[in-house]
């Protein structure tokens, strides 16, 4: 057996968590109490407003610009009353990868591979905490009332006009509930990026361990391998060693992408609408200087969190191409008839098709963040024409 066998032996599993930021932000938080009970208190409140405004909007207003503006938030609701209810259900997608199965640590197959893997953690781990206080100052820029919010939140002016006596007190329980509403809207998205940065990890690991199936002792000569009883017994450790691994990571893929796929049509829907909502806010003519700030905040912090959802999906994709690329790479030829067998089912297996997909036509990649954003530009475009005032 020769170094490559290295590779082959058993493995360490992570005792730490590289991704454990990003868990902490999209999973631990959840955990607590008094997280629950923020997220039921305005589930409610926004609910109950919500059935109130949609009354109000086809029952008794009249005024079409009136009925637009109001309509627009509402609009924008739909997404994070989807994600609180979601995550009331069921916060623990993102609980600890280590409870679903062994996972190796990133220098389990080399220095090469830990660098990468390294440097790829860095630039996420950035990449949330950015979008984490993004997420806070746009969450307390809509906590804070400007001077047309009567005009947008129909929840303030409903507390105006029938609690006179109690509206200052009424609008600033309301509008502290986008503190939740603002996290709630990032959540679920941490909790995608941790679960499938972390499995692309070990597929990375894995892919290493592919490219060494077909290795032989340098001191032997090629031809005579294929009669070397020694070697094919090496190969057939070494691929079922990668056919188990490949098995495990199936189990905990398809469980995992089973689950994401049930939600992320709803929200590719309801993030639609939510850019409907800013679409009609940013053509509406009635954004003052005093908006800018909570407008640009916010409008980043949706860029940043609908990017990286995208972004995750995307490179999960990649990563099962790239998989199926290595697989070619190995020097098969010189395998016995039953280690080649054993190769082409290993290698029919992971060059199927897979994608977390979310309809019969889209899948979370770029070609679904494509046709979101199109939806959106032709939305805010026949608003455009409207000339909004």
């Amino acid at each position: 057996m020769d170094v490559a066998d290295n590779y082959f032996s058993s493995k360490k599993i992570m005792r730490g968590d590289c991704l454990k930021l990003i868990r902490f932000l999209g999973s631990d938080l959840l955990q607590f109490k008094l997280t629950k009970i923020c997220f039921v208190i305005t589930l409610l409140v926004h609910v109950v407003m919500d059935l109130i405004q949609i009354y109000f909007l086809t029952c008794v207003y009249d005024n079409s610009s009136e009925i637009v503006l109001y309509t627009s938030v509402l609009l924008g609701n739909f997404y994070p009353m989807l994600a609180i209810g979601l995550l009331l259900n069921d916060s623990k997608l993102a609980d600890h990868i280590k409870d679903d199965f062994d996972v190796w640590e990133i220098d389990s197959a080399g220095k090469k591979v830990e660098t990468k893997i390294r440097q790829e953690v860095k630039y996420m781990t950035i990449y949330i905490v950015i979008t984490f206080l993004t997420t806070v100052c746009g969450s307390i820029l809509f906590a804070i009332n400007l001077s047309h919010d009567l005009e947008w939140f129909f929840a303030l002016r409903f507390f105006k006009d029938y609690f006179p006596n109690q509206y200052t007190i009424l609008a600033v329980l309301y509008k502290a509930t986008f503190i939740c509403i603002g996290y709630s809207m990032i959540v679920h998205a941490f909790q995608i990026i941790y679960y499938t940065q972390h499995l692309r990890y070990q597929i990375m690991l894995l892919n290493e361990h592919i490219l060494n199936i077909g290795n032989s002792d340098p001191n032997v000569n090629e031809e005579e391998l294929f009669y070397n009883k020694e070697y094919q017994t090496t190969i057939e450790t070494r691929l079922r060693f990668c056919i188990k691994r490949w098995d495990e990571y199936l189990l905990v893929y398809n469980d995992k992408v089973s689950r994401i796929r049930n939600m992320v049509i709803f929200y590719a829907l309801t993030g639609w609408l939510l850019g409907i909502s800013f679409a009609i806010v940013m053509v509406s003519g009635k954004l003052t200087p005093d908006y800018y700030p909570r407008q640009a905040t916010a409008l980043l912090a949706l860029i940043l969190t609908f990017c990286a959802s995208i972004e995750s999906g995307q490179a999960t994709e990649t990563q099962m191409e790239e998989m199926a690329s290595v697989v070619n790479e190995v020097k098969w030829y010189n395998f016995s008839k039953h280690n080649k067998k054993l190769y082409f089912i290993f290698a029919m297996n992971i060059m199927t098709e897979r994608k977390i997909q979310c309809s019969e036509n889209y899948s979370v990649n770029y070609i679904l963040g494509l046709a979101i954003v199109r939806g959106i530009y032709s939305i805010g475009t026949v608003f455009t024409n409207m000339n909004l005032k």
